[in-house]
């Protein structure tokens, strides 16, 4: 789920349109079931993540799990309190316009001019 907002009204559409999992951002181990849909967590691994981090991770370390749970539910109660200022900033930080939408990224290769 794009940005984190997954909620139970989410899952359920997703499974009434025959999707049989779901991955959100929430860094969990912990496989949560709507209905017949099964919800998965993830954790993040970017580019500037420490090799011994993703392997930490990748070993199920629990500290890589706690900072980024931590992380998120600071991004949750800011989500929460701050609307549409939270996404305004988010899409700065990453810089991003708020207007583009997944699959709205431009493809390197298809827009070349010859």
């Amino acid at each position: 789920m794009p940005g984190g907002y997954c909620t139970e009204a989410v899952a359920r559409t997703a499974r009434d349109a025959g999707i049989q999992f779901l991955f959100t951002s929430e860094p969990t181990t912990r496989v949560e079931s709507v209905d017949s849909l099964l919800v998965f967590g993830r954790y993040s691994v970017r580019c500037s993540t420490a090799a011994a981090t993703a392997a930490a991770i990748a070993n199920g370390s629990r500290l890589p799990w706690l900072r980024q749970s931590i992380a998120w539910r600071l991004k949750a109660v800011a989500k929460a309190t701050g609307g549409t200022v939270y996404d305004r900033g988010r899409a700065w930080i990453l810089g991003r316009s708020p207007q583009m939408t997944w699959g709205d990224e431009p493809d390197s290769v298809s827009e070349k001019t010859t």
